[in-house]
């Protein structure tokens, strides 16, 4: 009996700790995601050459502009593709290959939504930025957007590519 207590006991405090480990990573990252945003906003603002008044206010703006965009729910979805070695392995019936190609358009609808969604964000603080930025410095700051790599030269040497990735068109999504 006295075992089973010391056994019980260790196990609830393992599970403790790993529960508490899991809560504070996640509370981590939205920090570290916080503090992320602030300073890229503090050095847009600093490339806009904005003053001590109008910096405070874009800093702040653009963080809630950033917190928003990032709570629009994402496009990724929950399905897993098959392996690729398994497709070249075994042929589709009609049924699958129908079936793949309808996931792949409601795949593709999902993901207008969501552009839309994020459209909507922008347009809203588009206003927003109206009232402390020029229309030049507004541009900037959407241009910005979604530009991910570029610019950025990947390991090869050329922008926006890492590694030795060929220069192809993506086949297909399905």
């Amino acid at each position: 009996m006295k075992k089973t207590c010391v056994w019980l006991l260790t196990l609830w405090m393992g599970m403790s700790t790993v529960a508490m480990a899991q809560n504070e990573s996640a509370t981590d990252r939205a920090q570290m995601r916080a503090e992320m945003v602030k300073k890229q906003a503090e050095k847009l603002a600093k490339d806009l050459g904005l003053a001590d008044d109008a910096k405070t206010n874009f800093v702040t703006l653009y963080s809630q502009y950033q917190n928003d965009l990032m709570r629009k729910p994402s496009t990724a979805s929950g399905q897993k593709k098959e392996d690729a070695g398994d497709e070249e392995k075994k042929e589709l019936t009609d049924a699958e290959a129908n079936e793949r190609v309808d996931a792949f358009f409601a795949q593709q609808e999902e993901m207008i939504v969501q552009m839309q969604k994020r459209l909507e964000v922008q347009k809203q603080y588009r206003t927003e930025f109206a009232k402390i930025l020029t229309p030049q410095q507004m541009a900037k700051v959407f241009s910005r957007q979604g530009n991910g790599n570029r610019g950025r030269a990947g390991a090869n040497g050329r922008p926006g590519w890492g590694g030795n990735r060929p220069n192809m068109p993506r086949q297909g999504g399905f």
